[in-house]
């Protein structure tokens, strides 16, 4: 991980269902609690462009930085990687 960066859990394994995506399984050790995950995670949503580029779409994320000038630099990768 580079320097502020926070080390990456491993896959997460997700499973379609009637009512929208659900985990189906995680690494060991990749559990939070509610605070634990407030006090990590920030929401910060993104827009990108619809297939007709007329309109932008917004995709909201969950973003753990362990530094705050970090912040930029991870949005932006997210930006540059595209919508999910």
């Amino acid at each position: 991980t580079g320097a502020g960066a926070l080390p990456d859990p491993g896959p997460i394994e997700l499973v379609k269902t009637p009512g929208g995506w659900r985990i189906d399984s995680l690494p060991n050790g990749v559990f939070l609690d509610w605070q634990q995950f407030q006090a990590t995670y920030k929401r910060h949503t993104l827009y990108f462009a619809d297939p007709t580029g007329k309109t932008v779409v917004p995709d909201p994320r969950y973003v753990a930085v362990s530094e705050p000038d970090q912040l930029a630099t991870e949005l932006v990768s997210k930006l540059i990687a595209g919508a999910r």
